[in-house]
Formats: structure tokens, C-alpha cells, sequence
């Protein structure tokens, strides 16, 4: 799973990065949040926060999460159980990602 997770993070990077040598507005501004479901969210916390460096430790009724300032914007990173029903392996990651116009940037995507 770890190597999916580190083909999802490479292909975020690129993705900003791309967009950030676009010179057309609107563009995609950074990455501002991961949320992970996880079989075990703890264990998954304890690993990023051991082996990649932001804290996730932090827990509140199950959810884990964490923080850190980039020189773009705030990062958030939450863990959260598998939803009800969901397997183990099942695609399990939401990004959000900050736009600098929001209605602009859709309409863009949608052309």
C-alpha cells in the first residue's frame, strides 16, 4: 500500500507542478489537504508521522490528523477508519486541492 500512497504523492507533485508553469489564470494554487481511509487509522498516523514527518498523532474520536505550514499554504493531513463496508484496498484518498478562482478553474476543466 505504501508504494501506491507514494505513486499517488509523486503524481500530486507533478501535477502541481505543471500547473504552477502554466501562465493562464485561473491555476491550481497547491495541494491543500490529503484525507487517507485506513483499515487502521493509528497505526497508518504513527507510520506517517515516524517515516515522512508530519504529525498526525493528533486524535479525535478515531480520526487522526495533522498540519503543517508549507510556503504555499497550510497542509492538512487526516486518517480516518474505512468507511462502513468498504474493503481493504478499495480506492480510499480525497485531495483537495486550492484554486485561485474557483467557478473560473471548473469552467476551464469543463472546456
Amino acid at each position: 500500500m505504501s508504494k501506491w500512497i507514494f505513486g499517488v504523492f509523486l503524481f500530486l507533485v507533478a501535477a502541481v507542478t505543471w500547473a504552477q508553469t502554466r501562465k493562464s489564470d485561473p491555476r491550481l494554487q497547491y495541494v491543500g489537504a490529503i484525507t487517507i481511509n485506513s483499515a487502521n487509522p493509528k497505526a497508518l498516523a504513527g507510520w506517517y508521522t515516524e517515516k515522512l514527518g508530519p504529525d498526525a498523532s493528533s486524535e479525535y474520536h478515531g480520526l487522526y490528523y495533522g498540519s503543517f505550514i508549507t510556503k504555499s499554504g497550510d497542509f492538512n493531513l487526516g486518517i480516518h477508519p474505512l468507511p462502513a463496508g468498504a474493503k481493504v484496498g478499495t480506492p480510499n484518498i480525497s485531495i483537495t486541492f486550492r484554486v485561485s478562482d474557483f467557478r473560473s478553474y471548473i469552467t476551464n476543466l469543463k472546456g
